[in-house]
């Protein structure tokens, strides 16, 4: 699920990072498993941010997220991570494919057939990614001049896997906006993430900035409030690193509550 969600968040975003019209998109996600899942991105002036809210399954000491994801027309290969709880923000960056040592994509697109979603003529595609199927429909209808934009991202040959998988369904003649995708994996279920609704609209400047008083952390507090480096709890010897992995595990459910069985 962790896979879907930002794929979701990069592909998507990055595919309508080129528009200037304000734009407003909804999506949702719902798993067998129980969990559920909002996404709205707002697109202006080449920006991007999305605002996921994910409830996860009961059973499970794993907290429902609420995080924010900007991506800026001035700094095309970083995200800022944000969490409005925490009052943190981290940067993703990603490196360009002269910078780095990525091996062969192993992503395998091929077309099943065309199908009407929502109102939208879309492609439905069969994604193979490392032994991993989602079937994805895709359609150019739903953001306006969708090519001019596809083409102005892939001039950027950003490395991160959403945009291999972008390319690898430009070369399929199967790429567009992802109105809906369905992943099935073993551990976690079926997840499907679809469109419910784009709508224009202005948008104001300070939706694709930093709040004042939001401080850089590590992902792990951005998500959960909780602070702890895993580079530097690799590095610890063994025992040091169980007892700390134990106390942390003790924050966590103090934090979020035993669970459900």
């Amino acid at each position: 699920m962790k896979k879907l969600i930002l794929s979701i968040i990069l592909v998507s975003a990055s595919i309508v990072l080129f528009a200037q019209e304000g734009m407003v998109i909804n999506m949702k996600l719902t798993n067998t498993k129980g969990a559920s899942g909002s996404f709205v991105m707002y697109v202006s002036q080449s920006n991007a941010r999305v605002e996921m809210n994910m409830k996860m399954p009961p059973g499970t000491h794993a907290p429902d997220m609420k995080l924010i994801a900007i991506m800026k027309a001035s700094e095309p290969t970083k995200t800022y991570m944000l969490s409005d709880e925490n009052k943190s923000y981290t940067v993703h960056t990603t490196e360009t494919k002269s910078e780095n040592n990525y091996k062969k994509s192993t992503i395998k697109v091929v077309k099943i057939g065309e199908e009407t979603i929502i109102g939208y003529k879309c492609i439905h595609s069969k994604v193979t990614d490392d032994g991993e199927e989602s079937d994805v429909w895709t359609s150019k209808d739903v953001i306006p001049n969708f090519e001019k934009y596809s083409n102005m991202f892939t001039v950027q040959r950003l490395s991160d896997k959403s945009t291999e998988q972008l390319e690898a369904m430009k070369a399929a003649a199967c790429d567009g906006f992802p109105v809906k995708t369905v992943v099935t994996n073993k551990m976690e279920g079926t997840t499907t993430m679809e469109l419910v609704k784009i709508e224009k609209k202005p948008l104001d400047k300070s939706l694709f900035e930093i709040p004042a008083g939001y401080k850089e952390g590590n992902m792990a507090k951005t998500m959960m409030g909780i602070d702890f480096d895993m580079d530097k709890i690799m590095q610890m010897p063994e025992a040091e690193r169980e007892i700390y992995l134990k106390k942390m595990e003790e924050e966590i459910k103090k934090k979020y509550g035993e669970g459900e069985e």
